[in-house]
Parts: structure tokens; C-alpha cells; sequence
């Protein structure tokens, strides 16, 4: 029912919020109004932000596969901080949906919009799409704000209106919030409309004690090892990146069978080396 509401509204011309729970299909909400857009206007370009590159990597393979499945076959391309000149022309002169992060529609997109094939993505962009929307918060958010700013002043120079359209599984007041980061009102989506099918769920409250208590250490390791060992796919979330390794060596250094079961992943990876753990995680392995 939520997916239905949200792509009419979409199909309307409305900006539209979507804050539905984790694995509700809100990636069909906002991609069939898009591939919809390209089919039925030739002209038309859009653009997908994900906060971070492993959530745009992630997100890839399964926009490419809808692009196959609609007749939208070599028009999606991936424009980020890992992607190559060469690569970044391609997507330029053949794709008509880029998925990117905010900082290089910040940095290149924009910065190059009155060069001849970025004006002309500009002139034709229907559609932007903020997913994971309530990471936009703070400092970051307001110099996005800035940025979404700039690119509706961009778009308007050439001639061209975009409408918005945002998820997020957790955003608490989307409409408020991407009042502030847009300057536009949304049409909003949420969980009183959801109606997915969800499984059980089981949550495990560790009392985290002194920080200095060896026993707490062990039991959160301990915990790792037991969801690694039973096959389960999970991502333990960590503070700084130094942290990402000091976990990955102490829980490895106590239960040596979990090496080659267990990656770790953060910023300052080369490129290759990161797609290669997130594949890894996709497959299960």
C-alpha cells in the first residue's frame, strides 16, 4: 500500500518523503516514478545521493537490474570519488541515471555545470533522490542544504525543475527535516501507510558496566563469534576507523577460527579492496 501512495504521489510531480521501516521496499517507491521518467521522456536525467559509497555500491546491482528488467539497458552508471575520467565521461554522454554521493555532486557535478556535457545533464535533470535522508543532520546537513540550494539555482539557470524524492527507515519528523535540508515541502509517506510483511525480530541489551571490565569485552566478542559461527550476516558498527581495526584484531586474536570469516571496512581502503568486502558480505562468505 505504501509503495502504491508514494509512487502516485511521485507520478504526480510531488516531492515526496518516505519514512517507512528497514526492508520495506522503499527503493521500488522512489525508482519506478524514475525509470517510469526515462522511458516516457527520452530527454529526462536523474540523479541518486547516497551519504557514502558503500551505500551507493550497495544500491548499484539492484538499479542496474530494474534498469535490464525495464528496457533501461547502459543507462545506469555509477559517478563517485572512485570512478575514473574515462569513466565519468561515459556516464556523462550515455547515462541518463547517475548514482553518486553528495561530495561529488559537490565537487565535480556542480563545479563543472557550465561545461558542455554536465550543462546538459543539468538542463534535462528530473528527478534527485536523497536516500538514507536523516544522515543529512548537523554540520553535514546544513552544508548539503547549501549544496541542494545551489543545484535548484543550477537547474533553474538552464531551464530545467527536479522534484525530490527521500527515504529513510528512521527519521523521526521527515517532513520538518527536509523542510530545512530542501526548502520544499513533501508530500510524506510513513508508517501508518506501510504495508509490508516483516519478520521477527530478536533484540539483545548488553549492560556495556565499567569500560574497563574484561568480562563486558568478552561477552560482546563473545556474541560476534556466536551470530559469525551460526552463518549469520552482520555488521558490527564501530566509532573511528582505528577502532574498526582494534575490534577486528582483538576479536580474531581471541577466536582464531573467524579469520577469513570476519572483514574489516572503513574509509582509506583502496577502492578495489572495498567492493571486494562488500561483495563478500552480499554473498555470504
Amino acid at each position: 500500500t505504501h509503495q502504491g501512495v508514494a509512487i502516485e504521489a511521485a507520478l504526480r510531480g510531488d516531492d515526496v518523503a518516505l519514512s517507512t521501516g528497514t526492508a520495506s521496499g522503499k527503493t521500488i517507491c522512489f525508482s519506478v516514478p524514475v525509470f517510469h521518467e526515462l522511458l516516457t521522456n527520452p530527454d529526462a536525467t536523474a540523479i541518486f545521493l547516497y551519504p557514502t559509497k558503500a551505500l551507493a555500491g550497495d544500491q548499484i546491482a539492484k538499479l542496474l537490474e530494474m534498469a535490464e528488467a525495464t528496457g533501461c539497458h547502459g543507462l545506469v552508471y555509477r559517478f563517485d570519488g572512485d570512478t575514473s575520467a574515462k569513466e565519468r565521461q561515459q556516464a556523462l554522454r550515455y547515462g541518463r541515471l547517475l548514482i553518486g554521493t553528495p561530495d561529488v555532486l559537490h565537487s565535480t557535478l556542480l563545479r563543472r555545470n557550465k561545461e558542455k556535457e554536465y550543462a546538459e545533464f543539468f538542463r534535462r535533470l528530473k528527478t534527485v533522490v536523497l536516500d538514507e535522508c536523516h544522515v543529512y543532520r548537523g554540520a553535514f546537513g546544513s552544508n548539503l542544504a547549501m549544496v541542494l540550494r545551489r543545484l535548484t539555482q543550477v537547474c533553474r539557470n538552464k531551464g530545467a525543475t527536479f522534484r525530490f524524492l527521500a527515504a529513510s527507515a528512521t527519521s523521526k519528523d521527515p517532513a520538518s527535516h527536509l523542510r530545512l535540508l530542501t526548502g520544499r515541502e513533501f508530500t510524506v509517506v510513513n508508517e501508518a501507510a506501510n504495508g509490508s510483511p516483516s519478520g521477527g525480530r530478536r533484540f539483545i541489551m548488553l549492560n556495556s558496566g565499567d569500560d574497563n571490565s574484561k568480562d563486558e569485552l568478552i561477552n560482546e566478542y563473545g556474541l560476534m563469534a556466536e551470530l559469525a559461527r551460526s552463518g549469520k550476516r552482520f555488521i558490527t558498527f564501530c566509532h573511528s576507523r582505528r577502532l574498526t581495526e582494534s575490534v577486528f584484531q582483538d576479536l580474531t586474536e581471541q577466536f582464531p577460527d573467524l579469520i577469513g570469516q570476519v572483514m574489516p571496512y572503513r574509509s582509506g581502503y583502496e577502492p578495489e579492496d572495498r567492493r571486494q568486502i562488500e561483495q563478500a558480505l552480499r554473498q555470504g562468505s
